[in-house]
């Protein structure tokens, strides 16, 4: 194993140090490992032994230079505080839920849920589906699959390509089938990219994601606001940065999408804020709510950042996990102003865009956050929690 570490170069702050975390996963396949000293401002990397290490570390140093902020008054704004909470465990719960059958591994980032953690994961998609009715959502049931052609609308892959998984079927030849059938059956390094067509298809990073193309090219009438609220399996290519159940390649999102005028958008939003202050305050969850920005991972990645954050269009709910020291993102609300509206013509009669915004709950980790910081012994925690989860 060939080691390097390399300093920072700049004064990074907890969502600098994020941005490398996810965004240096996808650098190079020579990268075994890498691990950020926070303290000390320094990464420090594991490569495989035949790796070039001096082309590498090139390559990294100009890969960690993109993430330096935009400019120094470039900050985080802190919208509610809840770090003061005192957290019951300290424990890691991962293996404690694998032991009792919770939780079955079945491939890296990909797992199966079930007994307490699963009928506790669902009790709070209830709620949350409670909420969204309060709201007036419609729900959907949207496909998983989001088409390439209309990713390219809205600039998907010039953002964050990185998250793509792919969807593609075979070419419909007898003997192209039949090749492949005997392949896969024999060899380890067959090339299933040979007999394939180009994918024209990809699994969705985000439920929202076909809920814009729904409404392409329709006007909407003067003061006429919606919203939709759905649920299901996202996926993500997450590279090294899969962890326990704080990320994973695939995992379940409730949301709910607005599109209206910005007024609507934006008072939609801060219920689904106040929602979360609420469910935090209940069961004294130790977290914090604040701005953040999407993991872009473009050549003009500051420029989109700096966007992000000065505009403070986009919102993470992050709850701490004691055993990891990593604030969790578990729930992001999102102003997308302009964007999608413009990207698929959906205006108002008077041909105004309209405005959008959703708000997702990753379902995992809200309920493994939870469990982080009560541990796996549900008899021992506090009544509010019982009650709510009715055990």
């Amino acid at each position: 194993m060939v080691k390097l570490s390399i300093d920072i170069g700049f004064e990074a702050n907890d969502v600098d140090i994020e941005n490398l975390q996810t965004g240096l996963a996808y650098i190079s396949q020579d990268i075994e490992n890498f691990v950020i000293d926070k303290e000390k401002q320094i990464i420090h990397f594991e490569l495989k032994k035949d790796s070039d290490a001096s082309q590498l570390e090139v390559l990294l140093k100009e890969a960690i230079l993109k993430f330096r902020p935009f400019s120094e008054d470039d900050s985080t704004v802190i919208l509610h505080d809840f770090k003061s909470y005192e957290v019951a465990n300290s424990e890691n719960v991962f293996s404690a839920l694998v032991e009792r059958g919770d939780i079955t591994e079945y491939n890296e980032g990909y797992f199966a849920l079930s007994g307490k953690l699963l009928q506790n994961m669902k009790k709070i998609d209830e709620e949350l589906l409670i909420f969204a009715r309060s709201l007036s959502s419609s729900e959907v049931i949207f496909p998983i699959t989001t088409q390439i052609s209309n990713l390219n609308k809205h600039d998907f892959f010039k953002q964050t390509p990185q998250f793509a998984n792919f969807i593609s079927t075979l070419r419909e030849d007898i003997e192209n089938i039949s090749n492949l059938s005997k392949g896969l059956s024999g060899d380890d390094e067959f090339k299933i990219t040979e007999h394939v067509h180009d994918p024209k298809c990809m699994c969705r990073s985000a439920v929202c994601l076909n809920s814009y193309p729904r409404y392409e090219n329709k006007k909407f009438r003067e003061e006429q606001n919606i919203a939709l609220t759905s649920v299901g399996k996202v996926f993500r290519n997450e590279s090294k940065n899969v962890q326990s159940l704080e990320r994973l390649h695939e995992f379940s999102m409730r949301e709910i999408i607005f599109f209206g005028s910005a007024e609507y958008v934006d008072e939609s939003l801060k219920k689904c804020v106040q929602w979360c202050v609420d469910f935090i305050k209940k069961f004294k969850l130790k977290s914090i709510i604040q701005s953040a920005n999407d993991p872009f991972f473009a050549e003009n990645f500051s420029t989109l950042q700096f966007y992000q954050r000065s505009q403070v269009s986009k919102y993470e709910v992050k709850l701490f996990n004691p055993a990891s020291q990593n604030q969790v993102s578990c729930a992001s609300l999102n102003n997308h102003g302009t964007h999608f509206s413009k990207a698929f013509n959906i205006k108002f009669e008077n041909d105004e865009y309209i405005f959008t915004g959703c708000a997702g709950w990753g379902l995992e980790r809200c309920i493994f956050m939870i469990y982080a910081q009560y541990g796996v012994e549900e008899e021992k925690w506090p009544v509010e929690l019982r009650e709510f989860f009715k055990l």
